[in-house]
Protein backbone atom coordinates (compact mmCIF):
# COMPACT_ATOMS: atom_id res chain seq x y z
CA UNK A 1 0.00 0.00 0.00
CA UNK A 2 1.38 3.15 -1.12
CA UNK A 3 0.50 7.18 -0.26
CA UNK A 4 2.14 9.51 -2.23
CA UNK A 5 4.70 7.06 -3.28
CA UNK A 6 5.41 6.05 0.12
CA UNK A 7 4.95 2.26 1.60
CA UNK A 8 2.53 2.96 4.52
CA UNK A 9 1.49 -1.07 4.80
CA UNK A 10 0.05 -3.99 2.85
CA UNK A 11 -2.76 -6.29 1.97
CA UNK A 12 -3.54 -9.51 3.59
CA UNK A 13 -5.29 -12.12 4.04
CA UNK A 14 -8.89 -11.59 3.35
CA UNK A 15 -11.58 -12.03 6.00
CA UNK A 16 -15.58 -12.33 5.08
CA UNK A 17 -14.92 -12.31 1.36
CA UNK A 18 -12.97 -9.06 1.70
CA UNK A 19 -8.85 -8.32 1.36
CA UNK A 20 -7.59 -6.50 4.28
CA UNK A 21 -5.51 -3.72 4.54
CA UNK A 22 -2.73 -3.62 7.37
CA UNK A 23 -2.04 0.10 7.67
CA UNK A 24 0.83 1.83 9.21
CA UNK A 25 3.09 -0.52 12.35
CA UNK A 26 6.73 0.43 13.91
CA UNK A 27 8.26 -0.41 10.72
CA UNK A 28 6.47 2.17 8.38
CA UNK A 29 6.47 4.90 11.32
CA UNK A 30 10.08 4.72 12.27
CA UNK A 31 11.93 1.64 10.52
CA UNK A 32 11.95 3.18 6.89
CA UNK A 33 13.06 6.71 5.41
CA UNK A 34 11.57 9.96 7.31
CA UNK A 35 9.05 10.57 4.43
CA UNK A 36 8.15 7.22 4.76
CA UNK A 37 7.36 7.70 8.71
CA UNK A 38 5.56 11.47 7.78
CA UNK A 39 3.19 10.05 5.34
CA UNK A 40 2.31 6.80 7.22
CA UNK A 41 1.52 9.18 10.13
CA UNK A 42 -0.58 11.93 8.33
CA UNK A 43 -2.19 8.55 6.46
CA UNK A 44 -3.73 7.66 9.63
CA UNK A 45 -4.32 10.41 11.18
CA UNK A 46 -6.20 11.28 7.70
CA UNK A 47 -8.85 8.05 8.13
CA UNK A 48 -8.75 8.44 12.32
CA UNK A 49 -10.48 11.90 11.63
CA UNK A 50 -12.75 10.33 8.78
CA UNK A 51 -10.86 12.49 5.79
CA UNK A 52 -10.16 10.74 2.59
CA UNK A 53 -6.74 8.70 1.51
CA UNK A 54 -5.85 7.67 -2.25
CA UNK A 55 -3.76 5.02 -2.23
CA UNK A 56 -2.03 2.50 -4.38
CA UNK A 57 -1.54 -1.28 -4.43
CA UNK A 58 1.63 -1.84 -6.17
CA UNK A 59 0.89 -3.86 -9.40
CA UNK A 60 -2.61 -3.29 -8.34
CA UNK A 61 -5.66 -1.13 -8.07
CA UNK A 62 -5.85 2.71 -7.24
CA UNK A 63 -7.71 3.37 -3.74
CA UNK A 64 -9.69 6.06 -2.06
CA UNK A 65 -10.94 4.81 1.88
CA UNK A 66 -12.73 7.08 3.84
CA UNK A 67 -14.17 5.87 7.54
CA UNK A 68 -17.85 5.70 6.91
CA UNK A 69 -17.84 5.74 3.59
CA UNK A 70 -17.54 2.57 0.89
CA UNK A 71 -13.95 2.22 -0.77
CA UNK A 72 -13.61 3.19 -3.89
CA UNK A 73 -12.01 1.19 -6.02
CA UNK A 74 -10.55 2.26 -9.53
CA UNK A 75 -12.86 5.02 -9.44
CA UNK A 76 -16.12 3.22 -8.99
CA UNK A 77 -17.44 3.07 -4.98
CA UNK A 78 -18.21 -0.34 -3.84
CA UNK A 79 -22.03 -0.90 -3.43
CA UNK A 80 -22.04 -4.01 -1.39
CA UNK A 81 -20.06 -4.95 1.48
CA UNK A 82 -20.13 -7.51 4.18
CA UNK A 83 -20.05 -7.79 7.43
CA UNK A 84 -19.11 -10.45 8.92
CA UNK A 85 -19.83 -14.00 8.71
CA UNK A 86 -23.43 -15.06 10.59
CA UNK A 87 -22.38 -15.11 13.64
CA UNK A 88 -20.72 -12.11 13.49
CA UNK A 89 -23.74 -10.24 12.26
CA UNK A 90 -25.64 -11.10 14.53
CA UNK A 91 -23.26 -10.65 17.30
CA UNK A 92 -22.98 -7.09 16.26
CA UNK A 93 -26.67 -6.29 15.59
CA UNK A 94 -28.61 -8.09 18.10
CA UNK A 95 -29.88 -5.33 20.33
CA UNK A 96 -31.06 -3.14 17.23
CA UNK A 97 -33.53 -6.19 16.27
CA UNK A 98 -34.44 -6.26 20.30
CA UNK A 99 -38.40 -5.58 20.22
CA UNK A 100 -38.55 -5.01 16.12
CA UNK A 101 -38.30 -8.95 15.26
CA UNK A 102 -39.04 -12.29 16.51
CA UNK A 103 -36.16 -13.98 14.80
CA UNK A 104 -33.31 -13.22 12.92
CA UNK A 105 -31.86 -15.59 9.96
CA UNK A 106 -28.86 -13.88 8.44
CA UNK A 107 -27.91 -16.73 5.82
CA UNK A 108 -24.48 -17.05 4.83
CA UNK A 109 -22.01 -19.69 2.43
CA UNK A 110 -20.04 -19.98 5.99
CA UNK A 111 -22.14 -19.81 9.12
CA UNK A 112 -25.38 -19.33 9.40
CA UNK A 113 -26.74 -17.23 12.05
CA UNK A 114 -29.91 -17.61 14.00
CA UNK A 115 -30.76 -14.40 16.84
CA UNK A 116 -32.47 -16.25 19.15
CA UNK A 117 -30.13 -19.30 19.31
CA UNK A 118 -27.01 -16.91 19.10
CA UNK A 119 -25.07 -16.38 22.32
CA UNK A 120 -26.00 -12.56 22.08
CA UNK A 121 -29.68 -13.59 21.90
CA UNK A 122 -29.81 -15.09 25.00
CA UNK A 123 -28.20 -12.87 26.96
CA UNK A 124 -30.89 -10.68 25.51
CA UNK A 125 -33.45 -13.13 26.73
CA UNK A 126 -35.00 -13.57 23.18
CA UNK A 127 -37.59 -16.45 23.13
CA UNK A 128 -37.34 -19.18 20.47
CA UNK A 129 -39.47 -18.11 17.39
CA UNK A 130 -40.03 -21.54 16.95
CA UNK A 131 -38.25 -21.35 13.25
CA UNK A 132 -35.35 -24.12 13.10
CA UNK A 133 -32.27 -23.72 10.42
CA UNK A 134 -30.40 -26.68 9.30
CA UNK A 135 -27.26 -25.82 8.17
CA UNK A 136 -23.67 -25.31 10.03
CA UNK A 137 -24.24 -22.46 12.93
CA UNK A 138 -22.14 -21.05 14.99
CA UNK A 139 -24.42 -22.29 18.30
CA UNK A 140 -24.85 -26.20 17.59
CA UNK A 141 -25.66 -26.59 21.65
CA UNK A 142 -27.99 -23.70 21.68
CA UNK A 143 -30.53 -25.29 19.46
CA UNK A 144 -32.01 -27.96 22.05
CA UNK A 145 -32.29 -25.03 24.63
CA UNK A 146 -31.28 -27.20 26.99
CA UNK A 147 -28.63 -26.37 30.46
CA UNK A 148 -25.46 -26.86 30.08
CA UNK A 149 -24.60 -29.23 32.36
CA UNK A 150 -22.16 -27.87 35.35
CA UNK A 151 -19.95 -30.09 37.05
CA UNK A 152 -20.74 -30.48 40.91
CA UNK A 153 -19.86 -27.27 42.94
CA UNK A 154 -19.80 -25.34 39.96
CA UNK A 155 -22.02 -23.09 39.24
CA UNK A 156 -23.50 -22.53 35.38
CA UNK A 157 -23.58 -19.50 33.69
CA UNK A 158 -24.97 -18.64 30.20
CA UNK A 159 -22.76 -19.63 27.20
CA UNK A 160 -19.92 -22.08 29.23
CA UNK A 161 -19.11 -24.90 28.41
CA UNK A 162 -17.00 -26.73 31.31
CA UNK A 163 -13.93 -28.61 31.34
CA UNK A 164 -12.30 -30.90 34.73
CA UNK A 165 -9.15 -31.57 35.97
CA UNK A 166 -7.93 -33.55 38.70
CA UNK A 167 -6.80 -30.56 40.45
CA UNK A 168 -9.27 -27.86 39.77
CA UNK A 169 -12.88 -27.08 37.55
CA UNK A 170 -11.91 -24.69 34.95
CA UNK A 171 -14.54 -22.89 32.80
CA UNK A 172 -13.77 -22.35 29.01
CA UNK A 173 -15.40 -19.27 27.38
CA UNK A 174 -17.94 -20.35 24.37
CA UNK A 175 -17.35 -19.08 20.87
CA UNK A 176 -18.26 -15.91 19.75
CA UNK A 177 -18.28 -16.94 16.42
CA UNK A 178 -17.92 -19.90 14.63
CA UNK A 179 -15.32 -18.95 12.38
Amino acid sequence: MRVKGEQVGHVTTAEYGSQMLSLGGVRHLTGGSKKEGVVTCETLLTLCNKGAVEMSVDGGAALTLQAGQPPVINGTAEERMRVGCGSATIGIFAKQWQGHADEVIVVDDHITGVLTEHQAGRFLDMRPAGIRVRGRKSTPAATSRSPIPAPAGAARTSGIRWRSSRRSIRRRPGRACGC
